[in-house]
């Protein structure tokens, strides 16, 4: 079974870079989960507002690492039926550690709520990252990253995530959380800092 997941952080253009490597490489995509953001408009609000009770943040991110799990199983079903073929996918398992991290420095979850997730998290890991996997880790500047969520966000409720800092922060933790893996990987992980579209599809290709 091949698994071969594009990840990065939020605005690092995973999802083109994704799509413009359909039908190579006898490649499948595995569809896009129907998924809500971490935090709804009024969560953000309030968290900017450092009203951390009002936002059930331990639980939206149990919640999102269940389905993270789900998904992971579904990827590897999906291999399995497709022997010859790489499935390509976004949403990394490894995805829900880096926002435990994040929401943890930046005060929204305590230090007992992020040992648990953190171990639930290891424990679901260990069980569904023993199949054949390999990665590119998308990893644009800041600034990049800043002016593409500017442009794709103008005027949507994701505008909290720049007020709070979780954008900046998020950044900084998938960079933290990838790095610390991609060392544990034997080389089926790597680091696309390139911000080419195309000279990343050709590293991947």
């Amino acid at each position: 079974m091949k698994l071969l997941y594009i990840t990065g952080s939020h605005s690092s253009r995973k999802s083109i870079l994704q799509k413009s490597l359909k039908g190579c490489c006898n490649s499948i995509l595995f569809p896009r989960q129907s998924r809500k953001e971490l935090f709804s408009e009024e969560e953000y609000e309030s968290l900017s507002k450092n009203k951390q009770n009002k936002v059930a943040v331990f639980k939206n991110l149990s919640d999102r690492l269940d389905i993270s799990v789900h998904e992971t199983k579904q990827q590897v079903a999906l291999s399995k039926n497709f022997p010859d073929n790489f499935i390509l996918a976004d949403h990394f398992l490894l995805d829900c550690m880096a926002y435990i991290l994040t929401c943890f420095k930046l005060n929204w979850l305590t230090k007992e709520e992020f040992t648990i997730l953190k171990d639930n998290f290891e424990k679901e890991f260990n069980k569904c990252a023993k199949f054949d996997c390999y990665g590119f880790f998308l990893q644009p500047s800041m600034e990049k990253v800043e002016k593409i969520f500017t442009m794709k966000n103008v005027g949507s409720s994701r505008f909290w995530e720049r007020k709070t800092k979780f954008l900046f922060v998020s950044h900084e933790s998938f960079n933290q959380v990838y790095s610390e893996y991609i060392e544990k990987t034997n080389g089926k992980w790597q680091i696309l800092e390139d911000e080419n579209i195309e000279n990343q599809r050709k590293i991947v290709i």
